[in-house]
C-alpha cells in the first residue's frame, strides 16, 4: 500500500508539472519576479545603498535575521507571492480532484490507495506543484540580481534570503490548497468548484472585517506577518495555519468517503 502511493503521488506531481496550465503560471511568475527585481534594482542604482536593505536593526528583537539582513527586492518577491498565491492556487488546483470524479478515473485509485490516500496524495501534489510554480519566481529573482549586481548581490547570501522566504510562505500555501482540495471534493464538478472557491474567498476577505470572526480566516493579517516574524510569532501563524490544513484535508477526505465515485 505504501509503494503504491508514492507511485500515485508521483504520477500526479510529474501530470501536475508538466501540464501547460502549471507550466504557463510558473512563466508569468517567473517574468513577474525578474521585473520586479530588475525594477528595484535600477531603483537602488539610482538611489545608492539607499532601500538595499530594511534597515530595521532598530526595532529590536522581535525582528528576525532575514528580515533585517536579506535585500529589499527578496522581500517584494515574498510579499508578491503571499498575494499572488489565492490566484495560483485558484488556476491551477480547482479542478482537482472535481475533474477526476467526472472523468470517473478515481473508482479505480481507490481500490489502490484508499480514498484517504487519494486525497492525501492530491494534497501533497498540489502543494509540491504550486510550491515549485513560486519557486521558479524566487529563482528569477535571484539570478537577475546576481548576475546584473554581483557586488551588492553576493550569489549565496542572496540565495538563502530567497530560500528561506520561500520555505516561510509554506504554511499559507498549504493552507490555500488544502482549501481548494477540500471544495473540489465536495462540490464533485470544475465548473461548481471554481464558483465555490472564489465565494469562499470572498467569504475569507469579508470576515476580515468582523472582529470577532477574523481569526476564521487565512487572509489575517496577523497570521500573515507572523510568516516573517520572530520565532515565537512565525511557530504560532506556523500552528495556525497547519490548523487550517488538518481541517481543510480532513474534510476533504471525509467528503471522498461520502462520494458514490
Amino acid at each position: 500500500m505504501t509503494n503504491t502511493f508514492f507511485i500515485l503521488l508521483g504520477d500526479r506531481i510529474k501530470l501536475s508539472l508538466s501540464s501547460r496550465r502549471a507550466l504557463f503560471l510558473a512563466a508569468i511568475f517567473f517574468l513577474a519576479c525578474l521585473l520586479t527585481t530588475k525594477v528595484l534594482l535600477r531603483i537602488q542604482a539610482e538611489a545608492g545603498t539607499v532601500g538595499f536593505r530594511l534597515g530595521l536593526a532598530s526595532v529590536g528583537e522581535d525582528v528576525p535575521v532575514f528580515l533585517l539582513q536579506a535585500p529589499v527586492f527578496s522581500l517584494s518577491v515574498f510579499f508578491g507571492t503571499l498575494f499572488a498565491l489565492p490566484f495560483l492556487v485558484l488556476l491551477l488546483r480547482h479542478d482537482i480532484p472535481a475533474r477526476e470524479m467526472e472523468e470517473g478515473t478515481l473508482r479505480f485509485l481507490t481500490w489502490r490507495v484508499g480514498r484517504s490516500g487519494l486525497v492525501l496524495s492530491r494534497y501533497l501534489a498540489g502543494v509540491i506543484e504550486v510550491g515549485s510554480v513560486t519557486l521558479s519566481g524566487f529563482l528569477a529573482s535571484w539570478l537577475w540580481a546576481s548576475v546584473s549586481s554581483p557586488g551588492l548581490c553576493p550569489v549565496f547570501p542572496t540565495l538563502a534570503y530567497h530560500l528561506e522566504a520561500w520555505f516561510r510562505q509554506f504554511p499559507y500555501l498549504g493552507a490555500l490548497v488544502a482549501c481548494a482540495l477540500f471544495l473540489s471534493t465536495l462540490s464533485g464538478r470544475s465548473r461548481r468548484t471554481l464558483g465555490f472557491i472564489i465565494l469562499v474567498g470572498i467569504l475569507f476577505l469579508v470576515l476580515l472585517h468582523q472582529d470577532e470572526l477574523a481569526y476564521l480566516s487565512p487572509f489575517r493579517v496577523g497570521y500573515l506577518t507572523g510568516l516573517f516574524s520572530s520565532s515565537g510569532d512565525f511557530l504560532k501563524s506556523l500552528l495556525i495555519y497547519l490548523a487550517f490544513n488538518l481541517v481543510f484535508v480532513g474534510g476533504a477526505v471525509l467528503a471522498m468517503k461520502r462520494k458514490d465515485l
